[in-house]
């Protein structure tokens, strides 16, 4: 299936400045090509994102549960996973990618192998600015996690990525292109990069909204 080339749905066939371009050329393809299963519950054991938990403006493009074929074609590691497109206001973008590895230790390096390689897919098309957020205690709900951010080299779009293994064994991804709103107060509330891609996971795993989670101090890090 074509859609099994790109980012976060297989193998690592674009690169450089021109992947976010990749990506949204993969948002379209999915929304015209790969059956729309968005209506089923898809499966039981992984965690879910509904778009309104992203804030106002937010639409599902897609949602998609690879079978059995593709997930042992692409996948093999995974004993499930599903992956969900969003598109946001002012051409905001979100990817996300949820997996249940396999049991074993193969199936777990080889899940962390393919989060690493996430990571570094989103560095190599993005120029990154000086800052270290991404050195930061993982989001809520995840044991460890990797990052990134920078600016894209093609649009300029700020993106941020999460690399997440979550307390449950699940891993994700998320990738953030433009910005997410964290309250219904207007422009001012925004954040990007891996601030926005770690609040992407956390609203996945625990079930709230970006805006609620971005209001409630992280137990890593104190109030005030």
């Amino acid at each position: 299936m074509a859609s099994a080339a790109g980012w976060g749905v297989g193998g690592d066939k674009v690169t450089g400045g021109l992947r976010r371009t990749a990506w949204l050329v993969v948002v379209l393809l999915a929304a015209l090509l790969l059956p729309d299963n968005a209506g089923s519950q898809g499966p039981d054991t992984l965690p879910y994102l509904a778009s309104h938990q992203l804030g106002d403006g937010w639409e599902t493009v897609r949602s998609y549960y690879p079978d059995e074929e593709e997930r042992g074609e692409w996948f093999p590691w995974a004993e499930e996973i599903r992956f969900f497109w969003f598109s946001g206001p002012r051409g905001a973008r979100v990817l996300l990618t949820m997996a249940r590895p396999a049991a074993g230790t193969a199936a777990a390096v080889a899940a962390a192998d393919y989060l690493e390689r996430r990571i570094e897919d989103v560095d190599d098309g993005t120029d990154r600015p000086v800052g270290d957020y991404p050195r930061q205690p993982p989001p809520r709900g995840c044991d460890t996690a990797m990052r990134t951010e920078g600016v894209d080299r093609i649009d300029l779009y700020p993106v941020g990525a999460t690399a997440c293994v979550a307390g449950g064994g699940e891993v994700l991804v998320a990738l953030v292109s433009g910005r997410i709103t964290t309250r219904t107060a207007g422009d001012s509330d925004q954040v990007d990069g891996a601030q926005a891609s770690d609040l992407v996971i956390a609203a996945a795993l625990g079930g709230a909204s970006v805006a609620d989670i971005a209001g409630t101090p992280s137990p890593a890090t104190p109030a005030g």
